[in-house]
């Protein structure tokens, strides 16, 4: 995002906007304790544009694109929909996968070394653009 005052200094108003929905959105994983914020020294590797991080107690997925369906006629040249992304790097202590947003519990997989997360669509009504799944 490139957002930043005018000339003038002051804000303008669509971007005054957008500064309020990217501050719910962090707030909706986890406010000042949302993984966004931590280092990537040794990242987990997604497919396309998904990664992970590393926390002292737990993995965080952060997973791009979850379309209502993956036919690209209806969601766009990006569309993939739920269902498995895999990822590695990923800590294979774990066992249990759930979404910040709304704590619903994903199944989780690992075979050598790499991890499958079974994503679930957003609920209805809703598309936060990137979801987060903690790993524990």
């Amino acid at each position: 995002m490139n957002l930043g005052p005018t000339e003038t200094g002051a804000l303008p108003e669509y971007e005054t906007a957008l500064f309020h929905l990217v501050g719910k959105w962090i707030n909706l994983h986890g406010g000042d304790q949302n993984p966004i914020y931590l280092r990537n020294l040794d990242p987990i590797l997604g497919q396309e544009e998904d990664f992970g991080v590393h926390a002292e107690d737990a993995d965080y997925l952060f997973v791009f694109d979850i379309t209502a369906t993956a036919d690209p006629r209806a969601s766009g040249t990006n569309a993939r929909g739920a269902g498995p992304r895999t990822f590695r790097g990923v800590n294979q202590k774990y066992t249990r996968a759930k979404w910040l947003d709304s704590g619903q519990e994903l199944k989780l997989e690992h075979s050598s070394d790499v991890t499958t997360l079974h994503t679930t669509g957003y609920p209805y009504g809703t598309n936060t653009v990137v979801r987060i799944a903690k790993l524990s």
